[in-house]
C-alpha cells in the first residue's frame, strides 16, 4: 500500500478516538445520581448485604441503557465492600430512574474497618461513605463508561429521602 492512505487510516483513526471521547465526557454531563436510600438486607457473621436506592437522571436526548457498575464502598477511607451488576436499567430522555445497587460485603472485613473507624474522634454520624466506581452504559448501540464519584455522611443519609430531583 501507499504512503498517503496509511496517512489517511492514521487520521481516520484519531478523528475516531477523538469522537469517541467527546462523546463520552458529552454523556457524563448528562447523567447525573444522587443516592437517596438505604436497607440493610442482611447482617450476619456470614454474609452482609446493604441495598442502596440510587437516583439517575438522564439529561440527554436519546435514551440510554446502564449495562451494569462496579462500585468501590468507602467509610473515612477505609475499604468496605464492592458492589457490581451486569443488570440493565434503562433511562428514558429527560426521564430519572431509581436504580437498586446491592452491595455484599465481607464481615470479617467490616468488623475490622468499623473498629478503625469508631477508634477515631469523629461520631458516628459524622462518618464520610464514599463510592466509587463506574457505570457500563449505551447509547445508540455505543458502550462507554461513565466515573462514579459520590460522598455523604451518616447523618446526611439518615435524614431521609431528598424528593428533590438529582442535578
Amino acid at each position: 500500500m501507499n504512503k498517503p492512505l496509511w496517512i489517511g487510516v492514521g487520521i481516520a483513526s484519531v478523528a475516531l478516538a477523538a469522537y469517541y471521547i467527546a462523546n463520552q465526557v458529552k454523556l457524563a454531563e448528562k447523567l447525573c445520581y444522587k443516592l437517596v436510600g438505604y436497607k440493610i438486607g442482611t447482617l450476619s457473621l456470614q454474609s452482609t448485604n446493604l441495598q442502596l436506592q440510587l437516583q439517575i437522571r438522564n439529561k440527554g436526548e436519546l435514551a440510554v441503557k446502564i449495562k451494569g457498575y462496579k462500585i468501590n464502598v468507602f467509610a473515612n477511607g477505609y475499604y468496605m465492600a464492592t458492589a457490581h451488576s451486569n443488570s440493565v436499567v434503562g433511562v428514558e430522555a429527560h426521564g430519572t430512574v431509581d436504580a437498586i445497587v446491592n452491595i455484599d460485603a465481607n464481615p470479617k472485613m467490616l468488623v475490622k474497618n468499623v473498629f478503625s473507624i469508631l477508634s477515631t474522634k469523629e461520631s458516628l454520624k459524622k462518618t464520610v461513605f464514599s463510592f466509587e466506581g463506574n457505570l457500563r452504559i449505551s447509547k445508540g448501540g455505543i458502550p462507554f463508561r461513565i466515573p462514579i464519584s459520590y460522598s455523604s455522611t451518616v447523618n446526611e443519609l439518615t435524614s431521609g429521602r431528598n424528593e428533590e430531583k438529582p442535578c
